[in-house]
């Protein structure tokens, strides 16, 4: 689920502190798919319900970068490192616009950066601060995506615009560990690093989520069997611009709050994450696993098929092979 430190070179800090601005949005959980449902008729519903006023919070920095980047993964290393040392407690994100070289798992990429309209966000959070097993961290990360995606499908009605018409009906569900699908078609993907700053580990979540379009991964390494979709496939009408920048802000917040919380009792909040990663999994459905991209990349790669049957509450995925032997999955992908 979790992979290393990837070696970065220091960027120059005047130039990123220049594409950079912090975001302070006002959110609740239902905001934004209420703007969104409005602003099917009044698009300007959303914009100036989500900056009407400002968002300020001890523990968490906004960053919002209008103009192209590489990956947000890099960018929230050059701002951890550029900070001084009275705003290194606060956790951060970083939503880019554009993203040229977004990464996926196993050496993997994230597509459709080269245009605007969907999601690419990284939130930076402290080891230490985790308040709940870290195993059960990639499974909550699936819940809060997927909860805040479906709200938005919900938010956005049937129908026909321009005469177009748009897909009706809308399943959302998590696939091991923390990929969000939308029948069946991967909407919402995952990366997650480290990265060691002045002695401290800080975890960087990737979130890839197609908003406004779906990108075409034909030029993507490894095998591919799944299409991709977006949430603008469900709607009749265009999203509103500032879609992607409060999608991200909210599910930054959401992510910050649920690891830092030290009110819920561990035991409630832990079980929590199992009960509703459970509720939007399918259990009893066939996966195949991942295996090596350059094994993938030769066109016979045949990964091993495995029926999902039940989930720990620690996290590991409890599997059966064809042979009808079961196992748990602790760092396995599956398409």
């Amino acid at each position: 689920m979790l992979m290393g430190k990837s070696v970065i070179p220091r960027r120059r800090v005047a130039a990123f502190v220049a594409l950079s601005s912090v975001s302070r949005l006002p959110f609740t959980g239902g905001l934004l798919a209420d703007g969104i449902a409005s602003s099917m008729t009044n698009k300007t519903v959303l914009q100036t319900a989500l900056f009407s006023s400002d968002y300020s919070s001890a523990s968490l920095s906004v960053f919002h970068l209008k103009e192209s980047v590489g990956s947000t993964q890099d960018e929230a290393r050059a701002i951890l490192h550029a900070r001084d040392a009275s705003d290194r407690e606060r956790c951060i994100a970083v939503i880019a616009d554009e993203q040229t070289q977004g990464r996926g798992t196993q050496g993997r990429k994230w597509e459709g950066g080269s245009r605007k309209g969907n999601l690419y966000l990284t939130i930076g959070i402290p080891f230490d601060s985790i308040r709940s097993k870290i195993t059960l961290l990639p499974l909550q990360i699936a819940v809060l995506i997927a909860q805040r995606v479906k709200r938005l499908l919900d938010a956005c009605p049937e129908g026909e615009d321009d005469g177009v018409r748009r897909q009706i009906g809308a399943k959302t569900t998590v696939k091991w560990p923390n990929d969000v699908l939308v029948n069946e078609k991967k909407l919402a993907g995952t990366l997650i690093e480290n990265e060691s700053v002045d002695q401290r580990t800080w975890f960087l979540i990737g979130i890839g989520v197609n908003v406004a379009f779906a990108p075409g991964l034909t030029e993507s390494p490894g095998k591919q069997i799944r299409e991709a979709t977006c949430i603008q496939d469900f709607c009749p009408s265009t999203l509103p611009e500032s879609t992607a920048l409060a999608l991200g802000t909210d599910m930054a917040r959401g992510l910050v709050e649920w690891a830092l919380d030290t009110e819920t009792d561990r035991f409630v909040k832990e079980t929590k994450v199992i009960e509703e990663w459970k509720a939007l999994s399918e259990f009893g459905k066939t996966y195949e696993l991942r295996g090596e991209v350059v094994d993938e990349n030769s066109g016979t790669y045949q990964g091993e098929a495995v029926t999902l049957v039940d989930i720990q509450d620690d996290g590991q995925l409890l599997v059966r092979g064809v042979d009808g032997r079961e196992r748990l999955l602790i760092a396995d992908y599956m398409f």
